[in-house]
């Protein structure tokens, strides 16, 4: 199952995912918003 789990995603979404919860990490800091939970917009 693990194995089926980890072939599920190709590779190049699975090395996006850090860099764009980076980005969505930082985005939430500079509109004041916590990036978990994640907030509802106004």
């Amino acid at each position: 199952m693990e194995q089926f789990q980890a072939r599920s995603l190709a590779s190049n979404t699975v090395r996006g995912y850090p860099s764009d919860w980076k980005d969505f990490v930082g985005w939430c800091e500079a509109q004041g918003r916590k990036s978990l939970p994640a907030e509802a917009p106004l």
